[in-house]
């Protein structure tokens, strides 16, 4: 089962995305990206969920980071937004790969996720055994 890490401090959004995607993925709830290094050197997730309640300019920076290492840098990046406005974020255009406009439906939600795995799935250029870089990135 592919695992997610959910990253908000927003209860009622956390209740309802594990209500949906429970039982399909395994979701771990962090309440920062700090947090996300603690569970990640422990256990790699498949996909990142940035909820609008801790996207600022400190998370984009370590979520840059992050995308810039070579053992994590495959991981793609959803964002929760609650208006488009959020889009206009200089900062958010570069580290997410997908978002998600809240309220979301069911479909919508499981559909874009089953899509940002499968696409990184699809271009992931490390080694499966050391999660180095492979052939293609040397």
């Amino acid at each position: 089962m592919k695992t997610i890490a959910l990253i908000s401090r927003d209860s009622s959004r956390i209740k309802s995305v594990t209500d949906i995607l429970d039982g399909i993925y395994n979701i771990v709830t962090l309440d920062s990206i700090n947090r996300f290094f603690e569970f990640c050197f422990n256990s790699t997730p498949d996909l990142i969920v940035l909820n609008d309640d801790v996207i600022d300019t400190g998370t984009a920076e370590i979520t840059s980071t992050i995308k810039s290492d070579p053992l994590f840098g495959h991981l793609p990046v959803i964002a929760i937004i609650n208006d488009i406005v959020t889009l206009n974020r200089t900062y958010l255009k570069s580290i997410i790969d997908d978002y998600i406009l809240a309220p979301f439906d069911e479909k919508d939600i499981t559909f874009r996720i089953d899509l940002c795995i499968s696409r990184a799935e699809k271009i992931l250029e490390t080694n499966p055994l050391t999660r180095l870089p492979g052939n293609i990135t040397i």
